[in-house]
């Protein structure tokens, strides 16, 4: 596969465009449905034999739970990198 560019502002964008389409959209796991059905439409209309068009699925499949997991990583270090940076001070309770 090529190399793909993602950015804040294609996410966005796709977003929007999925909501203009159907404000249900606006809900993580519909958006995802309408991405899922938009690559299934995709392949399948190419002219290529089922076979093909398996193997092809089976990749963009493993490619995105790739992208996923790389994703959660990703986070996870930010957070982490987050906790490490915070500074502050401590005082115990006043005893009342």
């Amino acid at each position: 596969m090529s190399d793909i560019k993602l950015s804040p502002d294609l996410l966005r964008e796709v977003r929007q465009a999925l909501e203009r389409n159907d404000p249900g959209a606006s809900d993580p796991g519909f958006a995802l449905q309408y991405l899922a059905a938009l690559m299934g439409y995709i392949l399948g209309g190419e002219d290529a034999t089922e076979a093909e068009k398996q193997g092809y699925f089976d990749d963009l499949t493993a490619f995105a739970r790739h992208v996923m997991e790389d994703t959660i990583e990703n986070i996870k270090r930010q957070q982490t990198a987050r906790e490490q940076s915070a500074f502050g001070y401590w005082e115990p309770p006043a005893k009342g």
